[in-house]
Formats: C-alpha cells, structure tokens, sequence
C-alpha cells in the first residue's frame, strides 16, 4: 500500500477491508469471529472473490441490527449472504437444470 501524501510504502495491510469491515459489525453485535486465516479459507474455498466479500461485509455493516433485525451471528450472516451472492453470479442450481443460464 502506497501513501497518497508522501508515496511512502506502507506494507501490506494486516487483513483485507471485508474482514475489518466484518470485525466492525462482529464488536457492534458482541459476537467473536474465526481468525482471519480460517475466514478467508473458507471465502476461498466457496469461490467467493474479496469483491464480493467486501460487497457483503458493507451491506451486512449498513442493515446490522435495524428494526425487526432477526439475526445474531454476523460471520454465519455475511457466510450466508455470500453463498447467496456467489448463486446468482452463477445462476441458482434450478436455474441451470431448467436451462435458464
């Protein structure tokens, strides 16, 4: 990463944005997340891309706990969104049988 005032290389950052953007939500929600490690492999794992991670980790970030909010693990949350994300990239399974994609 490269500073924008002075052009000083930083380093790498820590984690990618996602898993900070999901460690927010985690502490706003009291709830503890696998380390980053286990996350991205599984993120890897599912075919997620870290653009979608992070598109999920913003959206889980923006509706966390507003009114009628019925969930209480934001990791097994943003899992499920993700799975979900990565399905209507590549159609819904039902989708592809019916010939639809």
């Amino acid at each position: 990463m490269i500073c924008p005032a002075c052009s000083h290389d930083l380093g790498e950052p820590a984690v990618p944005e996602w898993f900070d953007i999901l460690t927010e939500v985690a502490v706003k929600a009291k709830a503890v997340l696998p380390p980053f490690d286990h996350a991205d492999a599984w993120r890897d794992s599912r075919g997620v891309s870290e653009t979608l991670a992070e598109d999920t980790a913003l959206a889980l970030k923006a509706k966390w706990g507003g009114k009628s909010w019925k969930y209480k693990d934001p990791y097994a949350t943003w899992q499920s969104w993700c799975r979900m994300g990565v399905q209507r990239r590549n159609g819904s399974r039902l989708e592809q049988k019916a010939g639809l994609y």
